[in-house]
């Protein structure tokens, strides 16, 4: 296709013109339009006559909103829209591109007739009058005096509302081949012609073209040939918008023919649909289904704002949470919720509003729990967490959520209920003790390579052969100072009773075995002492300045579990295929089964391993939680004898 001018094509084997314009690509976006381009044939060959149907076209393709009065139509869609969108109707598609095409032929139509009553004024451009602004003066002060009395009550603008223009083409390409209309264009020196004036007011006064017509026949169709109603017609609708429309398009019809022979893409571009009309399409004439779109992301901003607003972030309140841990739970279990959190972040996020957080979640958080690694943040991804530690997780959950529920920062409680999964022989490794053979294999270990525990060798000597003889915990020993060590009645014994343990039963009194005396421990933590040192088991702790997530006895615990026992022959691989877990906490299991095999009191052997007077992992209930004399504890120790 052969461009000719801004708005003008020309197909290589085609006589008549085309009228092109581009369509933004939001317009096309918007109304799912495949082409950029709106195409129509001008029917005509004559490049002067298609020159001036283009300057008609293109202002009313280009000011269709400015056509209406655009606050009563928004109301009158805004309406039919929420009611659809009340219903949850989609809305028809607005075909665009035909709507395009519809009001060009219409357009085309209108400027063929203007400028068919042009050239029987003139046949040349050129030559084509312009109106003088005198006469016009004196013709609009003589209709609004004559009209006026007529029943109009001064009310002209009535006359120009924007919906009556849609005729207004119409109208004037009729009143331009009237007589009336060449008698005007030609004028006496200060006034009309007296013979215009005079038909005008009998055709006014005849048919009676006051505002009650006006009102109801706004939108006639009119045909191509003018009638004898005409001047009339165009008088009571548009008053002198006729003089003013025809000296401005003789105008623009002169400076279209001086600048549009020029065939420059960036002016095409420049004169295309601005993105004053583009706004003016998608206002005026979106898709239903785009408005109730845009209805749709405004209520949703709308509700994403006031949800932000009421926001309660999971990362605040389990900050708030921590602060009462840290001031009500050992270090331990703070260190456990510390771990849970940090899970729990990296699945919803540190800023996941929790607010409403439900049952769908927390559903969701116990799956991605199930193919969790154990030590998966370590990089081994050997093994999934065990049940235990999985029910730890939720119950941890669990118990956040109810404190937010409690404190009213929550709409719901803990949503984590009757998630946990039960432990049975089949999910839940057991922790057997250590044989004799073992024990005596510990008791005269010593390590096989210079490298091995070659900074910790006094305290890999010393932990094993306490938890042997005291059933204390791997952290216990690990937090041991010289003034735990204390004596009375001549028996010596571990303090444990102002520590900071696992429960409050943990806070505790343990005897200290012949064994571990005969071996020296008592010497060794007077030699301590006498250095002005604290710390009983202090290697583990150089180069540190505060234990690491799993306690100062990390070392210790990855000592032992990874070496120690490969090197005396332990297969902990295997023992856990068939459901067996060994360990350093063995030590403890090894402790309380050698006292229940002796057949010592339970309640006694409570009050040395610090059991919880519910738990069952030593013996059932016994008597009240009174103290026991520390010269019967001192005999309970002494029952075990390796």
């Amino acid at each position: 296709m052969k461009r000719l001018s801004h708005y003008l094509y020309k197909y290589p084997h085609s006589k008549n013109f085309y009228f092109r314009v581009r369509i933004p690509n939001q317009i096309i976006k918007l109304f799912s339009l495949e082409n950029q381009f709106f195409i129509g044939s001008l029917n005509t060959s004559d490049l002067n006559v298609a020159q001036r149907l283009a300057l008609l076209i293109k202002p009313l393709l280009f000011r269709e909103s400015s056509m209406w009065d655009y606050s009563e139509a928004m109301d009158m869609v805004r309406e039919i829209r929420e009611a659809q969108a009340k219903e949850d109707m989609q809305g028809e598609k607005w075909d665009f591109r035909n709507y395009l095409k519809e009001r060009f032929k219409q357009y085309l139509s209108w400027g063929k007739q203007a400028i068919a009553a042009e050239m029987s004024v003139t046949e040349s451009l050129d030559e084509l009058p312009e109106i003088n602004p005198k006469d016009i003066s004196t013709f609009q002060e003589y209709l609004q005096s004559n009209i006026s009395p007529q029943g109009f009550n001064g009310n002209t603008e009535l006359l120009a509302q924007k919906g009556y223009l849609l005729s207004f083409l119409d109208d004037y390409a009729a009143f331009t081949r009237t007589n009336e209309f060449r008698r005007a264009k030609q004028p006496s020196d200060s006034q009309l012609s007296l013979t215009q004036a005079t038909a005008a007011e009998k055709l006014f006064s005849e048919f009676g073209y006051g505002e009650s017509y006006v009102k109801a026949f706004p939108l006639e169709v009119y045909t191509d040939e003018p009638d004898g109603e005409a001047l009339a017609r165009f008088v009571a609708r548009h008053l002198n918008l006729e003089f003013s429309f025809k000296q401005s398009l003789a105008k623009q019809l002169k400076e279209y023919k001086q600048s549009f022979d020029c065939f420059s893409e960036e002016a095409f571009d420049r004169e295309s649909l601005s993105p004053t009309h583009m706004q003016s399409f998608s206002e005026m004439f979106a898709t239903l289904q785009e408005t109730l779109s845009t209805i749709k992301d405004f209520k949703e901003e709308q509700m994403a704002k006031k949800e932000a607003e009421e926001a309660v972030r999971l990362s605040e309140m389990a900050k708030f949470f921590m602060v009462e841990k840290a001031k009500s739970a050992q270090a331990d279990t703070v260190r456990q919720y510390e771990i849970a959190f940090e899970y729990l972040y990296s699945l919803i996020g540190e800023d996941c509003n929790i607010l409403n957080f439900g049952r769908e979640q927390a559903v969701e958080i116990k799956k991605s729990l199930l193919s969790k690694y154990a030590n998966g943040e370590k990089g081994r991804k050997q093994e999934t967490i065990s049940v235990a530690t999985l029910n730890k997780y939720l119950s941890n959950y669990g118990a956040f959520f109810n404190w937010c529920y409690q404190h009213k920062k929550i709409n719901q409680g803990n949503q984590f209920t009757k998630l946990s999964i039960k432990e049975t022989d089949k999910n839940t490794a057991s922790r057997r003790s250590y044989t004799q053979s073992e024990i005596n294999k510990i008791m005269a270990y010593e390590p096989l390579k210079k490298s091995e525990a070659k900074t910790i060798r006094d305290d890999i000597y010393w932990f094993p052969k306490v938890a042997l003889y005291t059933g204390m915990r791997l952290n216990e020993i690990a937090a041991l100072t010289v003034d735990d060590f204390q004596i009375v009645k001549g028996i010596h014994f571990i303090n444990l009773t102002d520590k900071k343990l696992k429960t409050e039963s943990s806070r505790r009194v343990v005897p200290v075995h012949s064994k571990l005396i005969e071996l020296g421990l008592i010497k060794f933590v007077e030699e301590k002492r006498n250095k002005g040192e604290e710390i009983v088991f202090s290697q583990i702790r150089v180069g540190k300045t505060e234990k690491k997530r799993d306690g100062w006895a990390e070392p210790i615990s990855r000592w032992f579990n990874r070496t120690a026992l490969r090197n005396m022959g332990v297969d902990k691989d295997q023992e856990a295929q068939q459901g067996i877990m060994i360990d350093f906490h063995s030590f403890r299991t090894t402790f309380i089964s050698r006292l229940k095999f002796k057949g010592c009191d339970g309640y006694m052997v409570k009050q040395v391993v610090g059991h919880m007077k519910s738990d069952n992992v030593t013996f059932e209930r016994y008597g009240k939680n009174t103290s026991t004399h520390m010269d019967a504890l001192k005999e309970l120790v002494e029952e075990i004898d390796y």
